[in-house]
């Protein structure tokens, strides 16, 4: 059995963490909506951007849950590379939003450190699925 308990960990608190990163950020962005004057497009275009970052991140992390529990590396390797516009709207969300609260650039770098660590773990555990398969 090659399956990766500390990626398992990690994807298991990071979906946690997850749901109330989502959650907060949903809840911020109705906030700033009603206190903060927006650029017309711009709210609609964030709303969807977390919209699409919440669709990815799901279909990551579920894509990692089974490859990692089956030691399928095809699920792994796909979950790693969905890691990739997962990281690219949390970076765009910390730092080129219209208005950017400190709240959010401290749950931001919680879930980049999150996901830096599952791209180790799951890179580590592609290895060794693929060596041992």
């Amino acid at each position: 059995m090659k399956s990766s308990l500390a990626l398992q960990l990690l994807l298991y608190l990071g979906s946690y963490y997850f749901g109330c990163f989502i959650f907060i950020e949903f809840l911020l962005l109705i906030y700033k909506s009603i206190i903060l004057p927006y650029p017309p497009g711009n709210l609609l275009s964030e709303f969807l951007l977390l919209s699409l970052l919440a669709g990815v991140e799901v279909c990551r992390i579920l894509s990692g849950w089974k490859g990692n529990l089956t030691e399928n590396t095809t699920s792994v390797i796909v979950s790693l590379a969905l890691l990739i516009p997962s990281v690219l709207s949390v970076v765009y969300i910390l730092m080129f939003q219209s208005y950017v609260l400190r709240l959010e650039a401290i749950l931001c770098c919680v879930q980049l450190a999150i996901q830096g660590l599952q791209l180790v773990f799951g890179t580590v555990t592609a290895a060794a699925f693929s060596k041992a398969g």
